[in-house]
């Protein structure tokens, strides 16, 4: 079941502008919370869709999951700003469907500046324009210990999306995206398997991404586009499909160290597609699953020497398992 409010075009940082669509009211709010007062040593505790609900009514609280939650024929708009602290405390929450392809920053969470922690989204299905990603549209907080899978979706031409988060000026740390991200009806730039735009003090470490990327140029397999941000212990293994390669599409000034992409593209390099006054180091692409030869950063390498640890020297064996015949992957 989608939310569908396709022809929407207002803001989603506020609940008035859902209109009749809205299936929550805070001024009426007679569910209760499993327990908690909402401070860090005693969070609000959820247990059931009701209460999940209760975010809209304070999102600057502290809350903690307690229950896998399936929101499988619920009408559940997505959330809004959150500025306090969401711990999933390892629950799963599946079947989160949205689509509102007329609005930005579209994602389980419109907006996040505070923390969202220990939290699996399964089999989502997110439709948004710029901005959308499976868990945040746009994230200026903390992502750690959290994974979608499923389905983000772009409206045509749409940028700045990606399987976890549409953009990131905050932290991704520990989490991955298994969501497959897809332009409708073709186009788009700067989409990515985990993060669209990584910008400012943006931080991408040890996270990685496994869907495929079907999107327009400037887009790759982990993120679309880096701006001065930072990429570290991170790699991307799913098909990018008319994107700009198999890892990052652009890197403008940005960092990316002991890093990976064993993807296959179609764009116009293995692991970054264009790069300037950017500092790349330890970090390589396979040649052979890629099909692409050069790459304006990063060194090629066979599958075989992908799978040899030996080429990943100087990797943190606290962070990485490297291990011949396979390739490294994130303890």
């Amino acid at each position: 079941m989608f939310n569908d409010l396709s022809n929407n075009t207002g803001s989603v940082s506020g609940q008035a502008t859902w209109g009749s669509g809205n299936p929550y009211d805070c001024a009426n709010n007679s569910v209760a919370f499993a327990g908690g007062s909402g401070i860090s040593s005693d969070p609000y505790v959820i247990a059931t869709v009701e209460q999940l609900q209760n975010l809209r009514c304070d999102s600057s609280a502290y809350y903690q999951l307690t229950a896998n939650l399936d929101l499988l024929g619920k009408a559940f708009p997505p959330l809004p700003i959150l500025s306090g602290v969401f711990d999933g405390n390892g629950h799963t929450i599946s079947n989160f469907s949205a689509r509102y392809p007329n609005l930005n920053s579209i994602g389980f969470f419109t907006t996040v500046s505070g923390q969202v922690l220990n939290l699996t989204l399964s089999n989502i299905n997110v439709y948004g324009r710029d901005y959308t990603g499976g868990l945040v549209g746009s994230n200026g907080g903390t992502i750690q210990n959290s994974s979608t899978s499923g389905t983000v979706s772009i409206s045509t031409g749409g940028a700045y999306s990606g399987g976890l988060a549409g953009s990131n000026s905050g932290t991704v740390l520990r989490s991955h995206a298994s969501s497959s991200v897809t332009v409708i009806g073709g186009g788009g730039y700067c989409n990515g398997g985990l993060v669209g735009y990584l910008f400012g003090s943006g931080l991408v470490d040890q996270s990685y991404a496994t869907g495929s990327v079907s999107s327009g140029d400037q887009s790759g397999g982990l993120v679309g586009y880096n701006r001065g941000a930072t990429i570290r212990n991170s790699y991307a293994t799913g098909a990018v499909i008319g994107g700009t390669a198999g890892f990052l599409g652009i890197n403008n000034g940005g960092v990316v160290t002991n890093s990976y992409a064993a993807s296959s593209s179609r764009g116009s390099g293995g692991f970054i597609g264009f790069g300037w006054s950017d500092t790349v180091t330890n970090s390589y692409w396979d040649t052979e699953t890629s099909g692409q030869a050069t790459s304006s950063r990063g060194m090629g390498k066979t599958t075989a020497e992908m799978k040899t640890a030996s080429t990943f020297a100087g990797w943190d064996t606290a962070i990485w398992n490297l291990v011949n015949g396979q390739y490294p992957t994130l303890k």
